[in-house]
């Protein structure tokens, strides 16, 4: 695929976790949801190195 492709795909969910974001802290505390935020991005990373051309690097 081309790398425009890729780089809308990537702003596009970055501005959906925003927007996630904005109004999960309607409901919780900012503390709370960056700890939310950062475990769902933890729990991608082997999915993502998997997947990515740094597989081969580890």
């Amino acid at each position: 695929m081309h790398w425009v492709l890729y780089a809308v795909i990537a702003i596009f969910l970055w501005g959906v976790c925003g927007i996630t974001m904005k109004l999960g802290t309607n409901r919780i505390s900012a503390q709370s949801m960056v700890i939310w935020v950062t475990v769902g991005f933890l729990v991608m990373v082997p999915a993502m190195l998997r997947f990515s051309a740094l597989s081969g690097l580890t």
